[in-house]
């Protein structure tokens, strides 16, 4: 039997709910009435009927009617069943389940993110060692603070994007190289068992492909899901730079222009972050490449300044 759809399950159970709901009343009420109306009826009528004249009924008559009936409402009332039906008992815990989990849902959402707020501020706090190692040491070379920015964003990519240990994601840093203008990979993180394997990745032309896009834009380009047709047609590579399985390994991604390090100059480059799994990237948890983007931006531009000093200084 097929099984039911999302909606069609939902009407179907408010339905019984419905129904449950209108039995348990028709069943409290005979209750009530079994309890309460139909002893209290009976024993007026058999007063009524043993003494015919009221002027007879003395006040030992009603005082003790008055705790006959008390003494039906307390035990009526201690002995009444808060469910009447197996049903709703069935549709309270269900109800207490579905608290349960939205409590569940809530405290891993306070956790994950108490875990983000930590991992992102140890990772602040390491690019601003970095940029201030750069001042200090203008001789460290760009692939060594490309690294050291890069690492803590794949390292800690679970908690930042929420990459799953069979997922396959890659964390890439593209350089703008002005002689040919060719944006050339310089790093490239991936997890364990990504089908790319050693293959080194590609270069790619201004304007080509999401990388190329933001390059040349100057703006972030955050894609859920590249095979939909209306946005492959915007970021799918050229047939010139297709490899087989892009369509099932890039699905989602942002890239994040570098720089630029000079005023009024193109971007030092791109900052690039992929996934198998649609919409693993948004602009919030894309934050962080912004924030790793800007830090690499300020590291590059410090040893730029730098070593055009020192060079002028030594041809002076």
């Amino acid at each position: 039997m097929a099984s039911l759809s999302g909606k069609h399950r939902t009407r179907t159970e408010q339905a019984a709910r419905t129904e449950v709901g209108a039995l348990a009343w028709l069943r409290r009420f005979s209750y009530v009435l079994a309890t309460f109306v139909a002893p209290g009826a009976l024993t007026v009528w058999v007063g009524i009927a043993a003494f015919p004249s009221f002027e007879t009924l003395t006040w030992y008559f009603w005082g003790g009617l008055a705790a006959l009936v008390s003494v039906w409402l307390v035990f009526g009332a201690l002995s009444m069943p808060s469910r009447f039906l197996a049903s709703e008992l069935y549709f309270d815990l269900v109800d207490t389940g579905e608290k349960l989990k939205r409590e569940e849902q809530r405290n891993e959402a306070l956790e994950n993110a108490v875990v983000y707020l930590s991992t992102t501020t140890q990772a602040a706090l390491g690019w601003f060692d970095m940029i201030a190692l750069v001042a200090r040491s203008p001789g460290l070379s760009e692939q060594e603070i490309v690294d050291d920015i890069v690492q803590p964003v794949a390292m800690n990519g679970a908690a930042f994007f929420g990459f799953q240990p069979d997922e396959h994601w890659t964390i890439s840093v593209y350089r703008f190289d002005r002689a040919d203008r060719t944006l050339r990979p310089v790093s490239r993180l991936k997890d364990q068992w990504n089908p790319a394997g050693d293959r080194a990745p590609r270069d790619w032309p201004p304007g080509v492909g999401h990388i190329g896009q933001a390059f040349s834009t100057g703006r972030p380009i955050i894609t859920g899901n590249a095979t939909a047709p209306d946005i492959a047609v915007f970021v799918a590579a050229p047939e010139n730079l297709k490899r087989n399985g892009d369509d099932r390994h890039y699905v989602s991604f942002a890239s994040i222009p570098i720089g630029p390090i000079d005023e009024g100059t193109e971007p030092w480059g791109v900052l690039v972050a992929t996934s198998n799994i649609p919409d693993r990237f948004d602009e919030g948890n894309a934050l962080i490449l912004d924030q790793a983007a800007a830090a690499l931006a300020s590291a590059m531009e410090t040893r730029h300044i730098l070593t055009t000093r020192s060079s002028e200084g030594g041809s002076a």
